[in-house]
């Protein structure tokens, strides 16, 4: 077993997917699929970035993008293509798109910055759960009981903690990384 995050690489063109892996591998450990079904073959819970071609032969691109989620809800997905952005992508939905070519910084970078959001998402949902907590005792419980509480001090130190960490995140995050963050948010909020 590896602590290392997973990154799948779906790329139609042979070579074009053996670099994207020779330029990853030293960090992540990568998985390639060259067509749409060898994606939802090779998925899993345990693959944390997907970065998919735009444009897979016998591929709808929509639906690629809604079963890899569907398979693992958690995965962070980055286009990367060819074709300049346009107003089509509004509504599909993946995390980051980076317009071919790419460099090796360009690749580590969005993988980079997908990873720390997948962790900020958890990271904050862990510190609203406990923070919902709190809330929960300090409406039902004294100032006194609350003082002798053992385990009341304890979750009001996880809250400092895990906020520290958060700080920490932020400050690591673009303006590209908030934005991605707050849509996902809102769309959650709508489901």
């Amino acid at each position: 077993m590896t602590n290392r995050p997973t990154v799948l690489v779906v790329e139609d063109e042979h070579d074009l997917a053996a670099l994207y892996q020779s330029w990853l591998s030293a960090d992540y450990d990568v998985r390639v699929a060259n067509t749409g079904a060898d994606a939802l073959a090779a998925v899993d819970a345990t693959v944390d970035v997907a970065l998919v071609d735009r444009r897979l032969p016998e591929t709808d691109g929509d639906e690629l993008l809604c079963a890899l989620h569907d398979t693992n809800p958690g995965l962070r997905v980055a286009l990367v293509s060819g074709i300049e952005p346009d107003f089509d992508i509004i509504s599909l939905g993946f995390d980051a798109y980076v317009v071919k070519p790419v460099s090796r910084t360009e690749l580590h970078d969005v993988v980079r910055r997908l990873l720390t959001r997948a962790v900020y998402s958890g990271e904050i949902r862990e510190f609203f759960a406990l923070a919902s907590k709190r809330a929960a005792l300090e409406a039902e419980k004294s100032d006194e009981e609350l003082a002798e509480s053992a385990a009341y001090d304890d979750l009001v130190d996880r809250i400092g903690a895990r906020r520290a960490e958060l700080d920490d995140l932020l400050s690591r995050f673009t303006t590209e990384d908030f934005v991605a963050e707050f849509r996902e948010l809102n769309d959650e909020v709508q489901e």
